[in-house]
């Protein structure tokens, strides 16, 4: 497990962005910041510290010191990504994106990969409990503005 600590808000979050661009999953942990002075017996609150806990898969050179990677716990399982609430926000008309990749996969905001299609039917079953197909709209060529 590889482990980054800050102080600076914008760092944590430059540095996350950084991460996921590679590939990487990182959960982020914000917590308070204290110490305690030689001599006193309670703690004293400072400012917030932000502890990243990093996953890549195996073998990637996230950092050229052979030292740092020699301490590296090699994962059986490299980094997941999973759906972890679906809420229903209503119906709008949507447009889906279809890019020339083998695997059709994209990145989207907060560079997740996506599997627009595949995601969207599996998501749709289960809303449906099962039953049912879901309707699959081809928008490109229904769109009236044409």
């Amino acid at each position: 497990m590889v482990y980054f600590y800050t102080s600076s808000e914008q760092l944590s979050k430059d540095f996350a962005f950084l991460v996921r661009s590679l590939g990487g999953t990182d959960t982020i942990v914000k917590k308070q910041g204290k110490y305690c002075k030689k001599g006193y017996k309670e703690y004293i609150e400072c400012n917030n510290y932000y502890t990243h806990n990093l996953k890549f898969n195996n073998g990637f050179p996230f950092c050229s010191s052979k030292k740092h990677l020699s301490k590296v716990k090699q994962r059986q399982f490299g980094p997941i990504r999973r759906i972890v609430k679906i809420e229903y926000v209503g119906e709008q008309e949507c447009q889906c994106i279809k890019v020339s990749s083998p695997d059709e996969t994209y990145i989207t905001n907060d560079l997740i990969v996506t599997h627009n299609t595949t995601s969207a039917r599996i998501i749709a079953k289960l809303m449906n409990n099962s039953v049912g197909n879901p309707i699959e709209l081809d928008c490109a060529s229904r769109n009236r503005s044409r």
